[in-house]
């Protein structure tokens, strides 16, 4: 894969993630808007990053940490509560899975970033 192709994938996986996070927050009934939803998708990345590099090597607990400080983060980035947190979350995640799914339909390869596991 060339530099063009990652920086599209990196695109498009920003993108879908934006989008998903930013319909999530409005599913939640938090109100949002697209840059707030960019900033949280680009926080969400590099804090899954950073926690999963020192505890996504455990089994279950690592995954489950990793999404536990991302929902936090949420709460921070909305200023709500861990269960309208949760349900961005959940809202994102089944919204960005949806997208990359048509996306690979179409040939697109790519994962969301920002929304773990989407």
């Amino acid at each position: 894969m060339g530099i063009v192709d990652s920086i599209f994938h990196l695109v498009i996986g920003f993108v879908t993630g934006t989008v998903g996070i930013h319909f999530g927050a409005i599913y939640a009934g938090v109100g949002s808007s697209p840059e707030v939803a960019a900033v949280t998708a680009l926080a969400g990345a590099v804090v899954w990053a950073v926690v999963g590099f020192f505890m996504g090597w455990i089994p279950l607990i690592g995954s489950l940490g990793t999404f536990v400080v991302w929902l936090l983060m949420i709460t921070q980035m909305y200023n709500v509560g861990i269960g309208s947190a949760f349900e961005i979350a959940v809202f994102a995640w089944v919204a960005s899975f949806i997208v990359t799914h048509v996306e690979s339909f179409f040939g697109f390869r790519s994962k969301a970033m920002g929304v773990p596991g989407a």
